[in-house]
């Protein structure tokens, strides 16, 4: 009995020196975390990882995120307010023809729509065909460089740009990099939201026909005996019936990096 109650003694001090111990892990812990935006203020302290959303930020300093290519508008998660600055720069490559960049990969040939940085493109190959040649109509922004970073400050209370609301006004071609400032006439905040200025399919006929055409259109622009007219517009009414019209942002590959900085 005296042995079992000096072996039960001996584990209760054992438990009480644990307890401590991890007490003060906890408290350096604490310590260490609250001391790193004195000591290190430019060091990044919380990072978020989802796609598209802000990956990192600088205490009250700036922000950065993901934009990829494959995604029809990101909300950054940064709001401004109106006569607010922000400094806005990117970076990255992509390529808004993914299957052809496999395709000459495997035929160890360059593809035929460049890879590019956040400043776009305007021209390649494939838009003096017939049916691609329709595709700049109906980008996000047409006036804009296929491929490059757009912005747009979305008021709250408006609809979230998306594939049934792709192209709102008052879009801003960012590229490279622009100094922004948020104007509006009410006190109103505003989201960020970025995108790649790609096609966007829709409902009206423009879309349809940047889709197909007559049986020589589609010739001239997929192969001779390739596609019919008839197999096309089977296709077309997936599309329309599922209401696919991010089905091209689906091609791309890439990713740019935003750094966004507010003053």
């Amino acid at each position: 009995m005296i042995d079992l109650l000096s072996d039960a003694k001996r584990l209760i001090d054992i438990a009480k020196v644990l307890t401590v111990f991890l007490l003060v892990i906890w408290l350096f812990t604490l310590l260490m975390i609250w001391s790193i935006p004195i000591v290190l203020p430019e060091v990044t302290v919380w990072i978020r990882t989802a796609i598209g959303s802000e990956i990192s930020r600088e205490r009250d300093r700036k922000s950065h995120f993901l934009v990829p290519a494959s995604k029809l508008w990101i909300d950054s998660g940064i709001t401004i307010t109106p006569g607010q600055i922000i400094r806005i720069s990117a970076s990255g490559l992509i390529n808004v023809a993914m299957h052809r960049v496999v395709n000459a990969a495997e035929e160890d040939k360059y593809p035929l729509l460049p890879w590019t940085g956040p400043e776009g493109f305007y021209s390649g190959p494939n838009e003096t065909r017939p049916i691609y040649s329709k595709r700049r109509y109906i980008l996000v922004k047409p006036d804009a460089p296929r491929g490059s970073l757009l912005l747009y400050a979305r008021k709250q209370g408006y609809p979230e740009p998306g594939k049934h609301n792709p192209d709102p006004s008052d879009i801003v071609v960012v590229g490279k990099g622009i100094t922004y400032t948020y104007e509006a006439v009410d006190t109103m905040p505003a989201n960020l939201y970025f995108v790649i200025n790609d096609a966007v399919l829709g409902k009206e006929k423009k879309h349809r026909d940047a889709f197909m055409g007559t049986q020589s259109e589609i010739d001239f622009t997929y192969g001779k005996g390739r596609y019919s007219v008839e197999e096309l517009e089977k296709r077309w009414n997936k599309i329309v019936e599922t209401q696919y019209w991010d089905i091209w942002y689906h091609d791309n590959v890439g990713q740019f990096l935003v750094e966004v900085g507010i003053q």
